[in-house]
């Protein structure tokens, strides 16, 4: 039976942020959500993630759409429990979430112009996750069972960010 536990690996000493968004900026998918603030109740983890599993990607949004069933089938097929102890993102679902996809639940008018030619969903299913602590000024690299080559993946971004 395979194992089922996520390879964890402490950074030590924990890169900055800006550091590692650097060292993965020429990677696919990359999706940083940094908290800039470094305050125990609303700023105190921030995540890096790269090269998803899967894309998750919607042009337009149609009223009376579920947008994320497709995320609900990719999670629940590689479910994980956390593991205690570590920032609460492990591993899942990250991206952007457009304005334009309200439009699933209520009648929107369409926008004259589209400024920005974004995507009203765009996100990934990812295996990996670069994690920090701010608080305990700890960092993480938390690979899931579901990547595709566990060690490979923690070895390789081991090797980026040193």
């Amino acid at each position: 039976m395979p194992d089922r536990r996520p390879l964890i690996e402490e950074l030590s000493p924990a890169p900055a942020v800006v550091d590692a968004l650097a060292a993965l900026a020429d990677r696919p998918g990359v999706v940083l959500l940094d908290s800039a603030l470094r305050d125990a109740e609303r700023g105190r983890y921030s995540f890096l993630m790269s090269d998803p599993q899967r894309l998750y990607v919607r042009d337009r949004a149609t009223h009376g759409d579920d947008p994320f069933g497709e995320f609900r089938a990719g999670l629940a097929e590689h479910r994980q429990d956390p593991v205690a102890g570590l920032p609460p993102f492990q591993g899942g679902i990250a991206g952007l979430l457009g304005y334009e996809l309200g439009a699933c639940w209520e009648r929107l008018p369409a926008a004259a112009i589209d400024d920005f030619a974004m995507p009203v969903v765009c996100a990934g299913l990812y295996d990996s996750v670069v994690t920090w602590d701010h608080v305990l000024e700890r960092c993480w690299i938390i690979v899931q069972p579901f990547a595709r080559v566990p060690r490979t993946r923690l070895a390789e971004l081991r090797k980026r960010l040193q």
